[in-house]
C-alpha cells in the first residue's frame, strides 16, 4: 500500500491535506469521499485523530510552548482561511496561522491544556516533519 505524502499539491485543499496528514501518521490511507453533508463530521473526526498524535500538536507546559506539525505551515494560507476566524477572541493578537491551529485543535484539548493556552503566554513552533512515518521498508528512513 502506498502512502500519500502530505505536501502542498495543486488543488489540494485543507480537508484533504488534514486527512492525508492524519492518515499518514497511522501508516494507513483511507479513501474518503468528500460529501457536503458529511464534510464537517469528517473534519471533526480527522481533527480528533490528528490531535491525539504528538506529530500533529504537542503542548509542553514546562517549556511554555506548543509544537505543531509543519503541515500547518506548509498549508498556512488554506488553514488560516478555513479556521483563523474560529479561534477564541483572546488569541486575536496571534498570527492567522496560530489562530487557525488553535481553533483546529481546541475541541480536542483537555481542560488543563485549554487553561494553559488561555493564558496566551506560550510560543508556537512548527516541528520538523518526520518523513520516516511514510517509510514502509522498515529501514527507518535510511
Amino acid at each position: 500500500m502506498a502512502l500519500l505524502v502530505p505536501v502542498p499539491e495543486a488543488g489540494l485543499g485543507v480537508p484533504e491535506a488534514v486527512q492525508r496528514h492524519a492518515r499518514d501518521m497511522k501508516h494507513r490511507v483511507v479513501a474518503v469521499d468528500f460529501n457536503p453533508e458529511t464534510l464537517e463530521r469528517q473534519l471533526t473526526e480527522v481533527a480528533a485523530e490528528c490531535v491525539s498524535h504528538a506529530q500533529c500538536a504537542t503542548i509542553d507546559r514546562a517549556a511554555n510552548k506548543m509544537a505543531v506539525s509543519s503541515v500547518f505551515s506548509w498549508r498556512s494560507k488554506e488553514f488560516s482561511a478555513a479556521y483563523s476566524d474560529k479561534a477564541p477572541p483572546a488569541f486575536g493578537t496571534r498570527s492567522p496561522i496560530e489562530r487557525a491551529v488553535l481553533a483546529f485543535v481546541d475541541p480536542m484539548l483537555t481542560l488543563i491544556e485549554r487553561n494553559f493556552l488561555a493564558r496566551n503566554e506560550f510560543s508556537v513552533e512548527f516541528s520538523r516533519f518526520d518523513w520516516t512515518l511514510n517509510d514502509l521498508t522498515g529501514r527507518g528512513g535510511r
